[in-house]
C-alpha cells in the first residue's frame, strides 16, 4: 500500500504555529486583564477608605484645612478608580479582538485538517478498491484454471 502524503501538511504546520502564537498572545492579554482588575479593586478600596476617613473627620469637627487634605485624597482615589476602570474596559476590548483572532486561526487550521482527513479517506478507499480489483483478478484466474482443468479431465 502506498504511503499517504498530503501536499498541504506544511501549511497545516504553519497554521498550527500561528494558532499557538495567538493563544499565547491571548494568555498575555488575559494576564494583563487580571492585573488591571486587581489594580482597579485596589483603587476602589483606597477611595472607599479615603471616603470613610473624610466622613469620620467631618463628624469629629476637624478644621477645614485637614478635611481639605482628605478631600484631595478622595478625589485622587476616584481619579485612579476611573483610570483603572477605563483600563479594564480597554483590555477587555483587546481581549475580544484577540479571542476573535484565535477563533479565526482555529477555523483555518480545522478546515485544512478536514481536507487532510477527507483526502486520507479517499486515498484509503482508492487503495482498497485497487486491492479488491487485484484479488478479483486473481480469483478469476484461479476459476479459469479450475474450469480448464475440469474440462481437461473430462476430455481424457
Amino acid at each position: 500500500m502506498r504511503r499517504f502524503r498530503f501536499r498541504l501538511d506544511p501549511v497545516i504546520r504553519v497554521r498550527g504555529f500561528d494558532l499557538d502564537r495567538r493563544r499565547r498572545e491571548m494568555a498575555l492579554v488575559q494576564g494583563e486583564l487580571a492585573k488591571a482588575v486587581v489594580a482597579t479593586d485596589e483603587a476602589r478600596s483606597r477611595a472607599e477608605d479615603a471616603s470613610a476617613r473624610l466622613v469620620e473627620r467631618a463628624r469629629e469637627g476637624v478644621l477645614a484645612g485637614d478635611i481639605d487634605v482628605e478631600q484631595r485624597a478622595l478625589e485622587a482615589g476616584y481619579r485612579a478608580l476611573d483610570a483603572g476602570e477605563r483600563r479594564v474596559v480597554d483590555v477587555r476590548e483587546t481581549l475580544e479582538v484577540v479571542r476573535g483572532e484565535v477563533v479565526a486561526a482555529r477555523a483555518k487550521l480545522r478546515s485544512l485538517e478536514l481536507l487532510r482527513d477527507r483526502a486520507a479517506e479517499a486515498h484509503k478507499f482508492a487503495e482498497l478498491r485497487l486491492e479488491q480489483r487485484e484479488l478479483d483478478e486473481v480469483a478469476g484466474r484461479i476459476k479459469h484454471r479450475a474450469v480448464a482443468l475440469a474440462r481437461a479431465e473430462g476430455e481424457s
